[in-house]
């Protein structure tokens, strides 16, 4: 009897534990985010301290990025023939999601590339790091925005599956 009752503890302690230890469920990283970013001081003072309303949106191995200005969001497209301007490279809970592009505005040629770098910190939130990389070729290092770099971070929320 004394057997039957320690086998019943050590099936019973078998069968709760793993119950209680599980996996997080992190949920699909498909869907809309959206939240607050804040560019940090990557030492040239340019927008330090600023705070933005990021929305991404991931669908597949493709993801759409916004910016919002008041209260339109304006969306982050270089080429209009791309249904989605961002690649997308995941791992687990991990993403990256990047985009580079170049043109010409009043300045010359320029190239930039955005990367955001995203984690799944539960369910519904996303920690986000944003890297931006821009090269005005054309004008001399004594402009101080001819080649810069800045960096931002904060938290997004599922808004939708």
């Amino acid at each position: 009897m004394r057997h039957l009752g320690f086998a019943l503890g050590v099936l019973l302690f078998c069968v709760l534990i793993p119950i209680g230890a599980g996996a997080q469920d992190f949920g699909p990283l498909d869907g809309t985010w959206q939240g607050q970013m804040k560019w940090l001081d990557t030492g040239d003072r340019r927008r330090h301290g600023e705070a933005f309303a990021q929305k991404i949106i991931i669908q597949g191995q493709g993801a759409r990025v916004f910016r919002f200005k008041g209260e339109q969001a304006d969306e982050i497209r270089w080429d209009a023939v791309k249904e989605w301007p961002f690649e997308v490279q995941r791992k687990g809970t991990n993403a990256v999601l990047f985009a580079m592009n170049s043109g010409r505005d009043d300045d010359g040629l320029f190239v930039e590339t955005w990367v955001f770098a995203l984690t799944q910190k539960d369910r519904n939130t996303l920690i986000s790091n944003l890297l931006w990389v821009m090269n005005n070729n054309n004008l001399p290092l004594s402009v101080d925005y001819s080649k810069f770099s800045l960096a931002a971070m904060g938290e997004l929320r599922r808004v939708s599956p």
